[in-house]
């Protein structure tokens, strides 16, 4: 056999020494473990077994084995989201109520900082914010943009109650009818990209949700992304959902 040290060099210090040792100083039982090993970008399973001169070790890669349980995971977890947004939904009652809980099942659910949703009147080409739900560590650490006058974090400077589908990012969304993915409100020349995609927008303000854009969100470190989409019902808009 291969000295195992020498074909794998990155497992010194990682957790298949620590098994490999476990298991070597037990003296009697086998071992059986699952890792990544981020050298090799690749999940492997471990056999360890006793035998008269040492241990034997098989390993085996499992990476195609672990995205299908990861998707199969992920699949599960959003139709559990499904059925509570569902089951919000068919209780009926005041429109304002049921979103704002809407968001907050959203936010419980998916590893995100915030989530606000916005309902869209045609006559009026204008957004109402009906739901808006931040994480407490995004309002515990308050390390992005921020007005001290208000203390508000990014998010809330962000969802503006009313905005126009003119010269907003929300409202690109809402009259493209397309979705925006990981939005970087840090990145100065994404936000012009999609800020030149704008039509009959004639002022340089609410590049970003309607908030005044001062070169706040270009020089900030904030690292935050948007990522929105249009809700269509019945091939109609009817509002935007948007996560950061």
């Amino acid at each position: 056999g291969l000295c195992l040290w020498d074909e794998f060099p990155s497992f010194v210090n990682s957790i298949f020494e620590e098994e490999y040792r476990r298991v070597m100083a037990s003296e009697e039982g086998d071992g059986y473990f699952e890792a990544f090993e981020p050298s090799l970008g690749i999940w492997l399973e471990a056999r360890l077994f006793h035998n008269p001169s040492g241990l034997s070790v098989y390993l085996r890669d499992i990476s195609d084995r672990k995205r299908i349980e990861a998707d199969l995971l992920e699949r599960s977890h959003l139709a559990s989201l499904e059925s509570q947004i569902s089951k919000t939904l068919v209780k009926g009652g005041n429109l304002v109520h049921i979103l704002q809980k809407c968001t907050e099942i959203i936010l419980d659910y998916l590893d995100i900082l915030a989530v606000g949703i916005w309902t869209y009147t045609s006559q009026t080409e204008q957004l109402e914010l009906q739901g808006l739900t931040i994480s407490q560590g995004m309002k515990e650490t308050q390390n992005s943009i921020t007005d001290d006058s208000e203390n508000q974090t990014t998010i809330e400077l962000f969802s503006h109650h009313y905005l126009s589908v003119e010269g907003s990012l929300i409202g690109w969304i809402a009259k493209n009818r397309q979705t925006i993915k990981n939005f970087d409100v840090s990145d100065e020349d994404f936000g012009l990209d999609i800020y030149n995609q704008f039509s009959n927008t004639t002022d340089s303000h609410n590049l970003i949700c309607g908030m005044e854009s001062n070169n706040n969100i270009a020089n900030s470190k904030s690292n935050l992304n948007l990522t929105g989409y249009p809700l269509i019902v019945e091939s109609q808009v009817v509002g935007v959902v948007a996560l950061w």
